[in-house]
């Protein structure tokens, strides 16, 4: 029994020497009512802000970006938002 038991830890050894896997960066959706285009100067309604880590990834209307498996989701819809 005890030969089984230490066979047993001894062939997981190599698993728990290997490094773990980075799991996928989460997306985080910040809805926004309104939303200032810093570049044009114009105010665009129901826009949606798509963020993985710490980095805006992009920015689209908010009908076209359906919240996936693991999404955080802010609702700031009844709010304008200005991106920095």
């Amino acid at each position: 029994m005890l030969a089984v038991l230490l066979s047993a830890v001894v062939g997981a050894l190599p698993l728990l020497s290997q490094p773990a896997q980075k799991p996928a960066a989460a997306r985080t959706l910040v809805r926004a009512g309104s939303l200032l285009d810093v570049k044009t100067g114009k105010l665009l309604d129901s826009q949606t802000l798509i963020v993985v880590g710490d980095t805006i990834q992009s920015i689209a209307p908010s009908a076209q970006v359906p919240a996936q498996p693991g999404d955080a989701v802010i609702d700031l819809s009844g709010l304008t938002v200005l991106p920095a």
